[in-house]
């Protein structure tokens, strides 16, 4: 084995144990196992994630849950956590989804149209509704026709 086999060797397992450490070690049945029952990953640097402004829809919002949001709003900036997806109703023709999103320090947000910036850069605009329910909970609605 030459120098650039050895490197290109120990690069790629060195990868595959960062991806996925059951399968790097040889346990293909815990793989799968794991595979089948893990929830989404957690969002991680290297993953790349949907672009929100290009397409705003259920599939692409599903990846951010529980990921930070900075907001935008007459020169306040708050931080906000995506904290759940709610699915209200899907067919062929609609897609209806909500977003619950809590503000990090607790403060309320009022009513309005925010400009939320992802800490990938992303940003995407979206109206904003108070949870009356919920101190520091705003939500937006979505009814999109596909």
């Amino acid at each position: 084995m030459n120098k650039r086999e050895f490197v290109i060797g120990s690069a790629a397992a060195a990868v595959a144990a960062l991806t996925d450490p059951a399968r790097a070690q040889g346990d293909r049945r815990a793989a799968a196992a794991a595979t089948d029952a893990a929830p989404p990953a957690p969002m991680s640097p290297l993953r790349r994630l949907p672009d929100l402004a290009a397409s705003p829809d259920l599939d692409a919002w599903r990846p951010y849950a529980g990921s930070i949001f900075k907001t935008h709003e007459r020169e306040v900036s708050r931080l906000v956590v995506l904290d759940s997806i709610r699915e209200v109703a899907r067919d062929r023709h609609t897609e209806q989804f909500t977003l619950v999103f809590r503000s990090a320090d607790g403060h309320d947000l009022g009513g309005g149209l925010y400009t939320l910036t992802h800490l990938n850069g992303q940003r995407v605009m979206v109206y904003l509704d108070p949870a009356a329910a919920t101190p520091g909970t705003c939500v937006a609605q979505f009814n999109r026709l596909v």
